[in-house]
């Protein structure tokens, strides 16, 4: 994920977001892309409603009536100051503004871990929504092994900072199971 949003990176290839290298349009890329994680940055003192206000000016296509919407939607009130938020709350308020500006790629990075179980169920039916509604594509880190399996389509391993394997979920899942190089569980 630090390979798309920081431009300062230096890699081999290319990363494409809509056709387009990211290398020659950064700032057009950031505008595309919805980035969900605990190592975010917001206004700590202010509510999220005005973070949305504020942050929201530097998306070309960010719409408050969705953003509103959607933290109605996940019974977050758009009051509540930001440093007061639960984890749980910050990563949802993280979502409805990034739904808000319509992004084509959206970057969710751990998000799941220590999520209510409750709401984990309606965040899945929530990004299976955004992917058939809205034609965006959803890259996401996870350690918890039953997401992987039943919530993704396809799998990429990492291992000491490579890529060691990547293809269809249910391919490279079992696959994963047998082979005792892999932390798995």
């Amino acid at each position: 994920m630090n390979y798309i949003l920081r431009d300062t990176i230096k890699y081999e290839g290319q990363i494409c977001i809509e056709g387009a290298d990211i290398r020659k349009d950064h700032t057009g890329t950031l505008n595309k892309i919805g980035f969900v994680s605990e190592d975010n940055r917001f206004f700590e003192e202010c509510t999220c409603r005005q973070n949305a206000d504020f942050l929201g000016m530097f998306y070309d296509a960010f719409d408050r009536e969705k953003f509103s919407e959607t933290m109605d939607s996940m019974k977050l009130p758009g009051g509540k100051i930001y440093k007061n938020m639960s984890r749980g709350e910050r990563l949802k308020f993280q979502l409805a503004f990034a739904i808000a500006h319509n992004p084509s790629l959206y970057l969710l990075d751990e998000v799941t871990a220590g999520m209510d179980p409750v709401f984990r169920v309606d965040f899945f039916h929530l990004l299976q929504q955004l992917i058939l509604d809205e034609r965006a594509a959803v890259l996401m880190t996870s350690h918890i092994p039953s997401e992987i399996e039943r919530k993704t389509d396809f799998v990429g391993v990492i291992k000491n900072g490579s890529l060691v394997a990547f293809g269809e979920s249910l391919d490279i899942i079992p696959q994963l199971r047998k082979e005792q190089d892999y932390d798995y569980e």
